[in-house]
């Protein structure tokens, strides 16, 4: 079967982006990327990818006329550590490829500054069990350098060796590591060691850069160490368990529960999300309404009828304008561990396609009869087009039924759309993720809405229906799991059959309680 396999490929220049981890994907396989680590966000250190103390002497400075991460701290422990783990899988060779390039001009005597991964625990000690340590220390007028790993059992030295004081000044460090527990380490161009043996060291746990040794509360030295690049690629496989197709026609106003999680929540008077009709009714609900799956999917194809939007302005009894509706949309690769724990957006982390047309604050009619659709990646406008007039849901006057289809596959995404009772799709939009990786999370079906706006006179909801929802797993070889039906709908308890079996002698002693035999 044919591999998938770009190594992520970025220089530290403009800005420094740190892109941690990549995909290899087998043809009609799934896969999962863990994110794209950007230490740097504008002109600071970015929180959200990276952990790091405050204050601590990390910030970004330019080295050498370019931007690098300098380290001059004399803290110790994980210093910059990287929130996203690694995943391993068997049969995946080259299962994680680290490379980092350092300047290290200053080391204080006895705090080794270093590498690790395999860390069971973000925030964990250095020497836990399963890290493999590669570490540069004082030596004399030079340095040396170690790579060593930890077991329950005590650590074991895998390679030792020397760095004259110019070498250290301009050091790369290069580890491959594969899914069996092999390590090939190379350091400054030199192969210094590869495993002989399989289950040497292990990939699967949180890396980053660390600072050994005992802190001094006293002394002002502080080691000095510049990150001038940085690229690390983690591959695996990543095949969610699923039903491998799961349903939601409405019937009866019900669904499955076991399949499918909703949250309501209202935009609009007496708005909210609701299964009515047996639709699937977004009716002046807002930005936190959501139906969406309860398992997690990586390649996968999702179908959905979309219809009745609103495409004109209504004035509520407060005289406040109720506005055209927002923007029907779907977000995929959604993390977490439980979609009913969290508002399943993120935009900095999840893939959102959505289709919307303009509308006028003041009267709430639609500004164009153009429905376009937009893309967004974490965060980041890719894409905004319009759609064939024919597909215009978000137009006034429009009464046909849009059946969608977005479809993820092997690092590919595409987007179709036919008029229900139509036979032949037309191919609206396509997009191939760097490096064949394939999002993994939940999916969820959005709209847009918000009327707690400081200074707004107007309601901005949702108002639109679904219907026929149907989501396959599209996996090689799925993980499929089956379920029961749990209906939405509570049913009501059947009437109590009430039997007197008090007789009239029992209530005649007993009245009250009272009485005795």
């Amino acid at each position: 079967m044919r591999k998938i396999h770009k190594i992520l490929s970025f220089m530290i220049a403009l800005c420094l982006c740190f892109p941690v981890f990549g995909l290899i994907a087998l043809a009609g396989n799934s896969g999962a990327k863990i994110e794209n680590g950007a230490i740097f966000e504008g002109d600071e250190l970015s929180i959200s990818e990276w952990s790091f103390p405050r204050n601590s002497g990390i910030a970004l400075e330019e080295y050498n006329g370019k931007n690098a991460v300098a380290i001059k701290t004399q803290n110790v422990g994980k210093i910059l550590t990287s929130y996203t783990a690694v995943k391993t899988s068997k049969d995946v060779d080259d299962t994680l490829s680290i490379f980092f390039a350092l300047s290290v001009k200053k080391l204080l005597s006895g705090n080794p500054f270093g590498f690790v991964f395999g860390s069971p625990k973000l925030r964990d000690n250095i020497n836990a069990a399963g890290t493999t340590f590669f570490y540069i220390n004082k030596e004399g007028t030079g340095y040396k350098y170690g790579l060593k790993n930890y077991a329950a059992s005590g650590e074991k030295k895998l390679a030792e060796g020397s760095l004259t004081s110019s070498q250290a000044d301009d050091l790369s460090v290069k580890m491959a590591v594969t899914g069996s527990g092999k390590i090939d380490l190379t350091v400054n161009g030199n192969v210094v060691y590869s495993s002989a043996a399989e289950n040497e060291v292990k990939a699967e746990g949180f890396l980053g850069f660390v600072h050994d040794g005992e802190q001094s509360l006293t002394s002002t030295e502080k080691t000095e160490v510049y990150i001038t690049d940085m690229k690390i690629v983690n591959n695996y496989y990543d095949r969610p368990e699923t039903p491998l197709i799961t349903r939601a026609d409405f019937s009866n106003n019900e669904f499955n529960t076991e399949e499918w999680h909703l949250r309501n929540s209202a935009a609009a008077p007496n708005g909210g999300l609701f299964v009515e009709d047996n639709t699937l009714s977004y009716n002046g609900s807002g930005q936190n309404a959501l139906f969406g799956t309860t398992h997690k999917y990586s390649n996968f194809d999702l179908q959905y009828d979309l219809f009745d939007a609103k495409n004109y302005g209504t004035i509520e009894k407060n005289g406040w304008v109720n506005t055209a509706s927002y923007w029907q949309g779907v977000v995929f690769g959604i993390a977490g561990d439980d979609i009913s724990a969290t508002f399943a957006r993120n935009d900095n982390r999840d893939y959102l396609i959505y289709f919307q047309s303009g509308f006028n604050t003041e009267t709430g009619e639609r500004t164009s009869d153009i429905t376009s659709m937009g893309f967004l990646a974490k965060g980041k406008y890719v894409k905004i087009q319009a759609l064939p007039d024919k597909f215009s849901v978000f137009k006034k006057g429009y009464t046909d039924k849009v059946r969608v289809r977005i479809t993820v596959i092997d690092g590919k995404l595409t987007v179709r759309m036919k008029l229900v009772g139509e036979y032949e799709w037309t191919d609206i939009y396509s997009y191939e993720f760097d490096d064949g990786y394939t999002p993994t999370g939940y999916i969820s079906l959005h709209g847009e809405g918000n009327q707690f706006v400081l200074g707004r006179t107007y309601y901005g909801a949702s108002y639109f229906k679904l219907d026929n929802i149907q989501l396959a797993n599209y996996d090689m070889d799925p993980k499929t799991v089956k379920v029961g039906f749990t209906s939405n709908v509570l049913k009501p308890f059947a009437d109590y059959a009430y039997v007197d079996n008090w007789s009239d002698d029992y209530l005649v002693v007993y009245t009250r309680g009272k009485g005795s035999k």
